[in-house]
């Protein structure tokens, strides 16, 4: 399972914007993500969700990723073209852990 950050945060109390996934396309990559992992990992459990802040906001683009076995992986990517086939590998590294 893969959980994506897609979090929208508020301002802070200073009125200032905050660091957030949302703003970084992170709902565009979880739909590529999702779109080319049922392709490519078809008739296995994989899962490619939606999260809320998984508090890494200003290190880019937060996720998670889970293994049957227990094993986890944690990515902060940047919104480069590139996000997309990291994501992949980590699944794959997952699948295989």
């Amino acid at each position: 399972v893969l959980f994506r950050s897609t979090n929208r945060r508020n301002p802070g109390p200073d009125g200032k914007s905050r660091a957030c996934c949302a703003t970084k396309d992170a709902e565009k990559l979880r739909a590529t993500v999702k779109a080319e992992a049922a392709k490519r990992f078809a008739g296995q459990s994989v899962r490619v969700n939606a999260s809320g802040c998984l508090d890494a906001c200003n290190e880019g683009i937060a996720a998670v990723c889970y293994s049957a076995s227990g094993g986890q992986w944690q990515v902060n990517l940047a919104s480069t073209p590139e996000s997309a086939e990291i994501l992949l590998r980590t699944i794959e590294e997952a699948l295989e852990g």
